[in-house]
């Protein structure tokens, strides 16, 4: 048989079409010539781009050169546009290369696979120039990408070049040259001179002559070229594989899964997929016990995401293998834990029952494509889908025929497993001790009510199930660890008691790692309850217009304008008037200071500019202290509230939380700082609100839950609640770790929250409690009461605003009466000295 060895070569690129643009350059020497050339070189050129001239030139000469030059215009144009079409209409290519001559001249090199044949040896020891531009590569793959890269040309056998060529849909066009590298006759080898060897020679001509061999050698040629793309025994899987990928997972990182018992030429097939190769973060696993022996580079990245990178919503893993053991799931459930999984059987049998294995049940996204039974599918190698509702009663389920085109959606390969519970009876971990989100209506039932109740009739309805609840967790405790176990409502969740909790928290870390929290309900804030501090003594109202410092600098200013008046009598005074005391100059400076006026200009000039100077400044110091007064007098003062964190942190108080087991009681059993080093857990409410009503602590709990208790005590002083929260958050309920149906709650709850059903039904709770509460004496002052400003209306005056006016009466009446009582006996003793003398 003949075979030629042909040279392969990348199809030149369109040639880029280059616009050429130039311009003439004259000097004008007149605009008259300017004008003049211009109109001419317009007139010749509308013949160059087919346009009409608009009239016929006046001089004879002009029509005889027009005559002559529109024909050749003509012929131009029209060649032009006659080549311009054909050239847009049907792109040229740079000419090929066709002879061998033309290969050696150009700057491609020969590739050729290194397997030792006679072409091998000529590029190792090259009879020719040619054959010095000759390049060896280990493989197929290296020989066929240097082709596509443009710098060789592929030397090899007609057939096995096809081949390889084929594998690369996505390549750009090739040919072969026209002239073959070499062509001759292949034949089969004997010892020299052996007696027999026509034997042999008769018999292959007889299967050449009778087209036998040509038959035989194409049905293999055929095999070989499915078997290219794939495996020869699992093309239809691999084929599904691709499609798959670059189908409704497109765009999705993957990780593959290749069982360990899949033969390694099978392996190799699925690694050469051309779906699977281009996608994105490409994770490979050679088997599904981990033992990672050889890694390939895609292994390696993988081994350095963070955890749970494996697990991602949007990660889609695939198990390519024959019916999988429960104890490889297992181990695949407990590295990987994926979230999107598909089974991709590469057996005869079916082996859909997998789907129901325990190590899946709590894959969100579940799918298996196997063989369709015989009664299902005239088509041997036909392919189905199947997926298993877990709450249905029909369990596995056929979804169809694998057709690209069926399913071309992720939601068509992947639909929703839990699109109803079937009555299912969920059993909550609760403890009705949370008002008003769930509590009970008295001590004696068992029956729970609230908001939570009314979000659970509704979603129970919707989903279709049911539910238990439990009054109280076996701990007492809501969500926290015990002796390093979870305890109280998660603890039963933890420990696979029950399958979720309504009761909400706070996202913390540790909840995180071993829980899945829904979405959330609501946002909420750890308050800290303080007792509104007293108002100033009311006696004290005649000093609090002004501070220290201003009273200072008017005693001081008081003293030295004295002295300065004293000295200027002493020294400037007038002779032959009577020198004032001190005491007539205190009177007289001290008149202004209470806005009374002078009685009598003094006579000396110095003392009139001097009076002129103090009046202004009395007048100042009485207004300011007048306008001050009234306001003191009309709103009660109040000493400095906290409101900050690092208030609280500073003052005497200390931080007051009934142990419930949740965050904040933790964080106060190890405090993280100085202000939670400052708390003390308290055994019920009662003991906690009265260290709160006692002035030592301040309450910490959430702000209804404070509120409740708070107006549980009508008769307690008033309280307000400090303006920077402890904590503030969202909500939110938990399940057990990766509950697969969980979605289907989380798409609920965020349906109340977003329609507003949830903030209604909080807001006639609280009314409810409102309603309940009474007055309620306990409420901060002012008109906010959730932050209280201590802002509020202006009492009327009474006589308890104005008792330090009559203590400062009683005191001048004291002491006018003792000046009185000096001066009567002054003067008796006077008097009794006179009549002696």
């Amino acid at each position: 048989m003949l075979q030629r060895r042909h040279v392969k070569l990348m199809t030149p690129a369109t040639p880029l079409k280059v616009k050429k643009t130039g311009g003439a350059r004259g000097l004008a020497r007149s605009h008259r010539v300017l004008i003049s050339g211009t109109s001419v070189w317009l007139q010749l050129h509308r013949g160059l781009v087919g346009q009409s001239v608009p009239a016929l030139p006046r001089t004879p000469w002009q029509r005889v050169f027009l005559a002559l030059s529109l024909p050749c215009c003509l012929v131009i144009t029209t060649a032009y546009t006659s080549n311009l079409v054909g050239i847009l209409s049907s792109p040229a290519y740079p000419r090929r290369l066709s002879t061998l001559r033309d290969l050696a001249d150009s700057h491609f090199r020969l590739a050729k696979d290194d397997i030792r044949d006679y072409t091998g040896k000529l590029i190792k020891n090259p009879p020719n120039s040619l054959y010095c531009k000759g390049d060896l590569f280990p493989g197929s793959e290296a020989v066929v990408g240097v082709m596509l890269a443009g710098t060789h040309a592929l030397v090899e056998h007609t057939y096995f070049a096809r081949l390889w060529l084929q594998s690369y849909p996505e390549a750009p066009s090739w040919y072969i040259m026209r002239e073959p590298l070499m062509t001759g006759a292949l034949q089969c080898y004997f010892r020299r001179h052996t007696p027999w060897k026509y034997k042999f020679d008769d018999s292959f001509r007889r299967l050449v002559e009778g087209g036998l061999f040509q038959q035989w050698a194409k049905l293999v040629l055929v095999r070989a070229a499915v078997a290219a793309s794939g495996s020869q025994l699992h093309d239809r899987q691999l084929q599904v594989l691709g499609e798959v990928v670059s189908g409704p997972a497109r765009g999705r990182p993957l990780t593959l899964h290749l069982d360990a018992a899949l033969p390694a030429d099978v392996q190799q097939a699925v690694l050469e997929v051309e779906a699977v190769r281009l996608a994105p973060r490409l994770t490979m696993s050679l088997s599904l016990n981990h033992s990672h022996e050889h890694l390939s580079r895609q292994e390696a990245a993988t081994a350095s995401l963070p955890r749970g990178a494996t697990s991602s919503s949007s990660m889609l893993h695939v198990v390519l293998g024959f019916t999988p053991q429960p104890e490889l799931l297992q181990a695949l459930w407990l590295h990987c834990k994926p979230r999107n999984l598909l089974l991709l059987n590469m057996g005869s049998t079916l082996g859909a029952e997998v789907l129901r294995a325990e190590a899946l049940s709590g894959v969100e996204k579940l799918a298996l494509i196997g063989h369709l039974p015989a009664e299902a599918e005239q088509d041997p190698d036909a392919l189905g889908v199947y997926t298993v509702l877990p709450f249905s009663s029909s369990g596995v389920q056929l979804l169809g025929p694998w057709r690209r085109e069926s399913f071309s959606r992720w939601e068509a390969l992947f639909p929703d497993r839990f699109p109803s519970f079937e009555g299912y009876t969920f059993h909550l971990a609760t403890w009705m001790n949370d008002y008003p989100y769930l509590y009970r209506k008295n001590k004696t039932s068992s029956q729970g009510t609230g908001i939570t109740i009314k979000v659970l009739d509704s979603l129970s309805v919707l989903l279709n199930f049911s539910y238990t609840l439990t009054v109280e967790p076996p701990e007492l405790v809501f969500a926290g660890k015990v002796n390093g176990s979870w305890a109280g409502t998660l603890g039963m969740v933890y420990r696979k008691e029950k399958n979720f909790t309504v009761n909400m928290f706070y996202v913390t870390l540790e909840r995180w790692k071993d829980f899945d929290p829904s979405t959330y309900w609501l946002f909420l804030n750890i308050d800290a309850f303080l007792l509104a501090p007293q108002p100033f003594p009311m006696s004290t109202n005649l000093l609090r217009p002004f501070t220290f410092g201003v009273w200072a600098t008017v005693v001081t200013s008081l003293a030295v304008a004295m002295s300065s008046c004293l000295v200027l009598e002493k020294t400037g005074g007038a002779r032959g008037l009577a020198r004032p005391s001190g005491t007539s100059v205190w009177l007289q400076l001290h008149r202004g200071l209470v806005g009374q006026s002078v009685p009598a200009l003094p006579r000396a000039p110095w003392q009139r500019v001097f009076l002129a100077l103090w009046l202004p400044c009395c007048l100042v110091i009485t207004t300011a202290y007048t306008s001050n007064l009234v306001g003191i007098l009309s709103s009660p003062a109040y000493p400095r509230r906290l409101s900050t964190l690092r208030d609280l942190a500073d003052s005497h108080l200390r931080l007051a939380k009934v142990e419930f087991g949740d965050y904040t009681g933790s964080l106060i059993k190890n405090p993280p700082n100085s202000l939670y080093r400052k708390g003390d857990l308290f055994p019920g409410s009662e003991a906690a609100v009265g260290a709160m009503l006692a002035g030592t602590h301040a309450l910490v709990e959430f702000t209804y839950i404070g509120r409740q208790w708070l107006k549980s005590y009508p008769e307690a002083p008033s309280w307000y609640i400090l303006r920077e929260p402890l904590l503030t958050g969202s909500m939110h309920c938990y399940f057990r770790r990766h509950t697969p149906w969980k979605h289907k709650f989380d798409d609920s709850f965020r349906g109340l929250v977003e329609g507003g059903l949830l903030q209604q039904w909080a807001k006639e709770e609280m009314t409810q409690l409102n309603d309940r509460g009474g007055k309620g004496s306990g409420q901060a002052v002012g008109s906010d009461p959730r932050r209280g400003s201590g802002d509020g209306p202006a009492p009327p005056l009474t006589l308890l605003h104005l008792q330090g006016a009559f203590y400062v009466l009683g005191i001048v009446w004291v002491a006018g009466g003792g000046v009185l009582m000096m001066e009567i006996l002054t003067h008796r003793h006077q008097t009794s000295r006179g009549r002696y003398s």
